[in-house]
């Protein structure tokens, strides 16, 4: 990011509370767009967050293990 700005209108003389404005100019630089390099020649590229779980699929994981444990404990009831 690069910022610029400018004075607009500002009083003569300066106290506190004054008000003053101010032109910003916010750019985003090419650099934000280009993908970051990460030299590691010896080991394989780097996936971020690779194998780990969203907290939607742990609940389709939690519930599914839930159901499985209810379908083995009635089949077990019903042998009995």
């Amino acid at each position: 990011m690069e910022f610029r700005g400018t004075m607009s209108d500002c009083p003569e003389k300066l106290t506190t509370g004054a008000s003053l404005i101010v032109t910003l100019h916010a750019y985003i630089l090419e650099s934000a767009f280009t993908p970051p390099t990460i030299s590691r020649p010896d080991e394989k590229p780097v996936v971020f967050n690779e194998g780990l779980e969203t907290v939607d699929e742990k609940y389709i994981l939690l519930a599914s293990e839930h159901e499985y444990c209810q379908t083995v404990l009635f089949k077990f009831q019903d042998a009995s």
